[in-house]
């Protein structure tokens, strides 16, 4: 693990905890045949193709649904995009007016100052019919207006 000086103490035994140094010499055995016969490369790759293809979902259902209420962009990484709001609008707001839905407001995670507005949509544990749902869900949310 790499990190700063000043928490290298106190990352260290969380670090040992969650290491295979605790793991049964029969599990890291396991472990080591799962890798060495390819089995954790071709779950990898099954998971990409799995994630790529939900996101794809997510994309196709955002652009027509959404009405460019939300912003989407393909990403080449994670398991989630994000969202950002066309009209600068309270996503903590919008977020909590969501039902059906989950998505986070992007704006709970800045350490300083909010800089955007935008919801954390996640797309890695849905199928497609549940990305539908979750974006037309979405879709509900930002055409409602709510009165100052």
């Amino acid at each position: 693990m790499v990190c700063p000086a000043g928490l290298a103490r106190s990352l260290r035994r969380p670090a040992a905890a969650s290491s295979t140094a605790t793991l049964p010499p029969s599990a890291k055995a396991a472990l080591a045949e799962f890798m060495a016969s390819g089995s954790f490369g071709a779950h990898i790759r099954r998971m990409r193709a799995l994630y790529q293809a939900r996101q794809e979902a997510l994309l196709h259902h955002a652009r027509h649904r959404l009405d460019g209420a939300v912003a989407l962009s393909p990403s080449g990484a994670g398991l989630h995009l994000v969202g950002r709001l066309a009209d600068g609008r309270d996503d903590r707001a919008l977020a909590a007016r969501i039902q059906g839905a989950a998505p986070a407001p992007l704006s709970r995670y800045f350490a300083g100052p909010v800089t955007e507005s935008g919801l954390i949509l996640g797309y890695a544990g849905w199928d497609e019919p549940a990305l539908a749902a979750g974006v037309q869900a979405v879709a509900r949310g930002a055409r409602q207006r709510v009165a100052p």
